[in-house]
């Protein structure tokens, strides 16, 4: 099936009267899939994920997926320093945690 007609047949249904959209506004999801219909690639779950982010007033999208404010949307990158998960994996050696258990020690 065509991206524009898929994309067509999703906004009918989000539109028919006894679909209601669970945490989200039906108006704001029509607006990003209408959107979407001019965009390359996948551009269904972005107009989605966006959508959501707007239906609950969101100040700003924070994702690493910087494609996301193609549809007019703030997008912030989060920083290393956000990510504590990625110091911790980095600094994690063999005097960290996990360090292999060294013969002889009893360790």
């Amino acid at each position: 099936m065509p991206k524009c007609r898929l994309i067509d047949a999703l906004i009918a249904f989000a539109q028919r009267e006894n679909v209601c959209v669970l945490g989200g506004r039906t108006d704001v999801i029509v607006g990003m899939l209408v959107r979407a219909r001019t965009l390359a690639g996948r551009p269904i779950p972005d107009a989605l994920i966006v959508a959501a982010a707007m239906g609950v007033d969101a100040g700003a999208l924070a994702t690493f997926d910087r494609g996301h404010a193609r549809y007019g949307f703030p997008v912030v990158v989060p920083s290393a320093a956000a990510r504590p998960w990625a110091a911790r994996s980095q600094s994690v050696g063999a005097s960290g945690p996990c360090s292999p258990i060294q013969s002889g020690t009893g360790r």
